[in-house]
């Protein structure tokens, strides 16, 4: 968490900073893909803003709107779901192709919780991962909740500072 806190703290560049704060969650939690997706409020639609273990081609298939499939819903409801398995989940899309031929016969946890900003659902973080225990999983989704404010304050805070940045040049101007 302190290198996580630390690397949002030192840069506006905040697509930069999310891939690596999605490469320090992949590395400490052992998961294998993991997705930070924003809500465009003008599309109505999310966009994946850091990905890890996903191809360019994935991220392409992997486009939702609000309240489709796990992680539309989540972020339309501003409600985290922990799923222990997701070959049972008759919400999982698989539009990324998660679920491989190989992978159907390992059970694989899929945690989604989302990025409010002032009591708003301005996005999602969604990592899956070898099921290992529901104690896990639990650990997991805390650790995920904690890095979810973390990810909303850098994003309230770079808009803060690029509204004073637009008010100073609309000054100059």
């Amino acid at each position: 968490m302190t290198e996580i806190g630390a690397l949002l703290s030192s840069t506006l560049e905040l697509r930069d900073a999310f891939g690596k704060v999605m490469q320090i969650i992949s590395d400490k939690l052992n998961m294998h893909r993991g997705t930070l997706v924003l809500l465009d409020e003008s599309t109505g639609r999310l966009r994946t803003e850091a990905a890890v273990g996903l191809t360019d081609e994935e991220i392409a298939r992997g486009k939702y709107a609000l309240g489709e499939g796990i992680t539309g819903n989540v972020v339309a409801t501003g409600r985290p779901r922990v799923i222990s398995d997701l070959r049972n989940e008759p919400d999982f899309l698989n539009r990324t192709g998660r679920l491989t031929p190989e992978s159907k016969n390992i059970a694989i946890s899929y945690i989604c919780v989302p990025i409010r900003i002032v009591g708003r659902t301005a996005g999602a973080l969604a990592i899956d991962k070898p099921f290992v225990s529901d104690e896990q999983l639990r650990s997991d989704h805390t650790f995920l909740d904690i890095i979810t404010t973390f990810v909303a304050l850098a994003i309230q805070i770079n808009r803060m500072v690029m509204g004073q940045k637009e008010e100073l040049l609309e000054e100059n101007a």
